[in-house]
């Protein structure tokens, strides 16, 4: 069967569970992928998901934050740039515009950004506050 890649819904909610039970707690907290996210695609193969994008309107603007998980034995097929071209086509369809932020040292993350039609714009430094 061929992948398909789509919008999520709730209807997907037992699929995206099973999901993300497969996926390291660490990684899912760096992707920060939610079902209940603005706009939730997935690509489905092999009758699963295998990999999902979430984005959110960051901070009030027109910009859509964007995150990315593929299970561990789908990497490196390309279903993860599959999926940000998906999803990056329905938000700018809506007017708002992809943004998406990763790890400069996330060299899989780095390249599906990349292979998605993205640059590099900036770098965001976090500065520690004193207690």
């Amino acid at each position: 069967m061929p992948e398909t890649t789509r919008q999520l819904t709730e209807a997907d909610a037992a699929e995206f569970e099973k999901f993300t039970a497969a996926i390291p707690e660490r990684e899912l907290d760096e992707a920060f992928v939610e079902l209940d996210h603005w706009l939730v695609y997935g690509t489905f193969a092999d009758d699963q998901l295998v990999a999902a994008s979430s984005m959110y309107p960051w901070r009030g603007s027109q910009l859509a934050d964007l995150g990315i998980i593929t299970l561990p034995n789908y990497r490196g097929r390309g279903l993860a740039t599959r999926t940000v071209r998906a999803i990056s086509a329905r938000a700018l369809a809506d007017g708002y515009e992809p943004q998406y932020r990763c790890q400069p040292d996330n060299a899989g993350s780095v390249a599906v950004a990349l292979a998605a039609g993205f640059t590099l714009f900036g770098q965001w430094d976090v500065v520690p506050l004193n207690d």
